[in-house]
C-alpha cells in the first residue's frame, strides 16, 4: 500500500472516530437543544389520599393532576403529601418546603373545595390539586 494512502486512511479513521466519540458523548450526556426546557411529566398519586376522623364527621382530601418539571417525581410526592395533610387538619400550608416556595390557591366560598398548589424553585416545578371533600 502506498504511503500516501496509508495517511489518508489513517487520517479518516481518526477523524471518523473522532466524530464518532462527540456524537456518542452527546447523547450519553442527555443534551439538550439551548433554551429548550425540561420536559414536564405526570407523576402517580396512587397512596395520596387522606382522611381524618373529627368527631361523628370524617374529612378527606386527595392528590390530583401531580406533575414535575426539573424534579423527581419522588420529591413531587413528599411535597404534595406534606400539602394535603397540612390542608386535612387545617393547618397554614408552609411557605417552603424541600427548597421549593409554596404557592396555595384556596377555593372561593361555595367554589368546589379544592386547592391549586405550585412549588417552584429554579426549573424546578410542581404543581397538583388537593380535592377536599374525597
Amino acid at each position: 500500500m502506498p504511503d500516501r494512502l496509508r495517511v489518508g486512511t489513517l487520517v479518516f479513521g481518526v477523524a471518523a472516530a473522532l466524530l464518532a466519540a462527540l456524537l456518542f458523548g452527546a447523547v450519553a450526556v442527555g443534551a439538550q437543544p439551548q433554551g429548550a426546557k425540561p420536559a414536564i411529566r405526570s407523576c402517580s398519586v396512587a397512596g395520596l389520599r387522606y382522611s381524618e376522623k373529627r368527631g361523628e364527621v370524617t374529612y378527606g382530601v386527595a392528590v390530583a393532576n401531580l406533575r414535575a418539571e426539573a424534579t423527581s417525581c419522588s420529591k413531587a410526592r413528599s411535597l404534595a403529601a406534606t400539602v394535603a395533610k397540612d390542608i386535612l387538619r387545617g393547618a397554614k400550608v408552609p411557605a417552603r418546603i424541600a427548597g421549593l416556595k409554596v404557592s396555595a390557591k384556596e377555593p372561593c366560598a361555595g367554589c368546589t373545595p379544592d386547592t391549586q398548589v405550585s412549588a417552584r424553585s429554579g426549573e424546578e416545578l410542581v404543581t397538583f390539586t388537593v380535592k377536599g371533600g374525597a
